[in-house]
């Protein structure tokens, strides 16, 4: 997230990351952060591999991998800011794991994202889809909605003094907790039919345009 921050010249500022399970301060210290537990990470990962998915895990400062895979390079290729290790299967059990990610085709993320509730304890896992082909596993109070909540309070920010923009589904909690939640042009249904305006695409400066409809 940092060097998309400084990219855009928007300074020094607190970030939430990680889907809201983790919080980090205009400092650069930790204001919040949540973890998967031991047995929710186990079950996640042998999971993954009864079925031969690809795997990623996350602390709150690096992503770690159990093998290389096309699905790999895929997720390389669109996060490239962020730092990737190899570990073995013992250390990824016993990561500070803040969120795990399956990478698959489409069809059997939304399979799998639709059979969650059944396969892991949704009392301590929460299921996001944040690309077609990725399904992240959070704590279960984690995700962005929660996190911007927690963060305005730590600003003394009321949410009507809050906008929210997103496109995907893990975006559906933040965009609707906001004051002010858009929703892309090219966003999700789900996103849309919980925003209080909808702009154009990002192809289509629909950013601006909400940035234009605060500010009027």
């Amino acid at each position: 997230m940092a060097p998309f921050a400084r990219e855009l010249g928007l300074g020094a500022g607190p970030l939430i990351c990680s889907n809201g399970a983790h919080i980090v301060d205009a400092d650069g210290s930790n204001l919040a952060v949540e973890y998967l537990g031991a047995q929710a990470r186990n079950t996640i990962i042998d999971y993954a591999l009864s079925q031969g998915f690809h795997l990623n895990g996350y602390t709150t400062d690096q992503m770690f991998y159990l093998d290389e895979s096309p699905w790999l390079e895929l997720y390389r290729t669109r996060a490239k800011t962020i730092p990737t290790e190899r570990i073995g299967l013992e250390a990824m059990r016993a990561l500070d794991a803040i969120k795990l990610m399956i990478i698959a085709e489409p069809g059997k993320i939304k399979e799998l994202a639709t059979r969650g509730h059944a396969l892991f304890n949704p009392a301590e896992v929460a299921l996001t889809e944040s690309e077609p082909e990725y399904l992240e596993f959070l704590p279960r109070m984690a995700n962005k909605g929660a996190a911007l909540q927690r963060l305005a309070a730590h600003l003394g920010l009321d949410r009507d003094a809050v906008m929210a923009v997103g496109d995907y589904l893990n975006d559906v909690e933040m965009v609707a907790w906001a004051g002010h939640g858009v929703a892309m042009g090219n966003a999700m249904p789900e996103v849309k039919c919980v925003a209080a305006r909808v702009v154009g695409d990002n192809n289509e400066g629909g950013v601006a345009d909400a940035i234009e409809y605060v500010l009027q």
